[in-house]
């Protein structure tokens, strides 16, 4: 199998090359229980949702400071991954810097690129630094990730360096399956097939779906109807019903936790937020309808006409705080779950 160094080509994230080609990231989302045929759902996002971005047909929405805030701390972990690698492995070296290889006798695009690349002799290495919350074990989709890794560039020595915000630092050396990289790549041809064909994968669960199909079907018909099967409907009420009892579960868990902050600005656990209160936010429609509130308004009103809420909260303290929202409470739920 040849193998092609792409360091001065490589195709940047976020460019449309880089979009059409599959990548050690995107591979996860793509592997399919071997019986069924359905996607496991191991990768960053489902394969709904990776086939509209990948075919250039959706764009997925920026990330939220907590979700890019884990993707810079993995970044910053890199350097302090590598050196604690090369400590216990001295008689290897490490390069940093990262560069492309690229399998050309895949049947489909293909780049992985590789943060850490180490070697010994003739022999070469990769190293991946992941740094979850606490160290839960090497998940199936770092080890996906790592597999199309050694099999794209053809190396055989592979370790994941887990680097916990609670909790030790870890190396674990991954051992090449032939048989696993044979799956993979396999299921990601099944995928490519899928985008030359224009056939979306079933939607599933995917988060997104509600937003690719709006983007799809943007122009709705009010007078068109959709008759809903009654074996959908059914199952869709059971849905409700059950999503309810969930959601009034965790209002309950989180009211205890409202209680139990009182005063604090910040719920934490192991050193990650929970949830936030933030102070209450200031809102005209809030103000009494007394002659002193009106009598306020207008001595504190510009020329444009508007309302100078500094100058109204530095001279009616009392009147900017009782048009002042309670403070309210942000619970970090999607960075839990």
């Amino acid at each position: 199998m040849s193998r092609q160094l792409a360091k001065h080509e490589m195709a940047a994230p976020g460019s449309a090359e880089h979009r059409r080609m599959i990548t050690a990231s995107k591979v996860p989302a793509m592997i399919r229980d071997r019986e069924s045929g359905e996607y496991l759902g191991l990768g960053y996002e489902d394969a709904f949702t990776l086939w509209h971005e990948m075919a250039g047909l959706w764009e997925p929405p920026a990330l939220d400071d907590d979700t890019q805030a884990m993707f810079d701390n993995g970044h910053d972990m890199e350097p302090s991954g590598r050196a604690k690698w090369k400590r216990q492995h001295p008689e290897w070296w490490a390069t940093e810097g990262e560069v492309a290889y690229t399998d050309p006798d895949l049947p489909f695009p293909n780049q992985v690129t590789l943060d850490i690349r180490v070697g010994r002799g003739s022999r070469r290495g990769i190293v991946e630094v992941k740094a979850p919350r606490k160290d839960d074990g090497v998940h199936d989709k770092w080890k996906a990730q790592v597999m199309f890794q050694m099999g794209v560039t053809g190396w055989r020595d592979a370790w994941i360096i887990l680097m916990p915000t609670w909790g030790e630092a870890r190396i674990e050396q991954i051992e090449w399956d032939p048989d696993l990289y044979e799956a993979i790549v396999e299921d990601a041809t099944h995928f490519w097939d899928l985008l030359q064909d224009g056939t979306p994968p079933d939607m599933g669960g995917s988060e997104h779906a509600k937003d690719i199909l709006a983007t799809m079907h943007p122009s709705p018909n009010a007078k068109s109807r959709m008759e809903v099967s009654e074996e959908t409907m059914r199952k869709w009420m059971q849905a409700v019903r059950h999503e309810q009892r969930a959601t009034a579960f965790r209002q309950r868990i989180e009211n205890r936790i409202m209680h139990a902050m009182g005063d604090a600005g910040k719920a934490v656990f192991e050193g990650s937020v929970v949830a936030t209160r933030s102070a209450g936010r200031f809102a005209k429609t809030r103000l009494p309808h007394t002659d002193e509130a009106k009598a306020a308004v207008a001595a504190c009103t510009v020329e444009k006409p508007t309302l100078d809420t500094k100058r109204l909260k530095a001279e009616y303290p009392d009147l900017y705080q009782a048009a002042t929202a309670a403070p309210s409470f942000t619970f970090k739920r999607s960075y839990w779950s």
